[in-house]
């Protein structure tokens, strides 16, 4: 059996000959986000008037339930200040990592997964070892270790949580840290050209995109 997520707009029809399963995922509905809550919530007891507020702002994702709940009851369930959107709870969420979460923001240049040893190969300021600082960033709950994947190797808790971290950065700053990953990617052969095509485009290296793309046609 294989099991297989994606948004909305994923196109499934190249599993038609396999006579494939398709359930589709609505919004959680108000009792469902109002259950979550309560669970999430434990052993705290919050409001209805602030369950009330994670109801309207969730608009039914469970990850925005998640981080809504997590700020109200980091914040104090008499006074706590609930995000207005998704980007605003992620964005607090990482700030929370005081220095650490300048890690966790080039980490995000690399996509959702990245290496230990890449990261460290980007990040010269480093407080302690790269494992010290992942360590912090994996204890607040933004990344975990994956097995299986090589040596080191960690992902973002979700989608989101990578691009808010992406996000933050100036462009500038996006464009220098993927022009580092190039030059260093470049410098192991058993890398896959597209993976350096993409750093090469991000780092707006034109010339050096176009020569990674030709190779994935050759």
């Amino acid at each position: 059996m294989l099991v297989l997520t994606g948004r909305p707009e994923f196109d499934h029809s190249a599993f038609n000959g396999f006579d494939p399963t398709v359930l589709s995922l609505s919004r959680l509905t108000r009792w469902q986000v109002t259950d979550l809550v309560n669970e999430l919530s434990r052993p705290t007891e919050l409001s209805a008037d602030m369950i009330d507020a994670v109801c309207d702002r969730s608009d039914g994702v469970p990850l925005f339930v998640e981080e809504l709940v997590r700020s109200i009851i980091q914040n104090s369930p008499d006074r706590a200040w609930v995000p207005s959107t998704l980007k605003d709870a992620l964005t607090a969420r990482l700030n929370e990592l005081g220095v650490f979460r300048h890690f966790a923001y080039r980490a995000s240049c690399f996509g959702r997964r990245f290496s230990a040893d890449l990261l460290s190969r980007v990040c010269n300021d480093l407080y302690g070892t790269v494992e010290d600082v992942l360590d912090a960033i994996m204890a607040a709950g933004l990344i975990f270790r994956r097995s299986g994947l090589g040596p080191q190797t960690y992902c973002f808790k979700h989608a989101l949580l990578r691009e808010a971290a992406y996000e933050s950065l100036p462009i500038s700053v996006r464009q220098s840290i993927h022009r580092t990953i190039h030059e260093t990617l470049i410098k192991h052969p058993e890398t896959q050209p597209d993976i350096v095509a993409w750093h090469a485009d991000r780092a707006r290296e034109t010339r050096e995109a176009f020569a990674h793309r030709s190779e994935i046609e050759a």
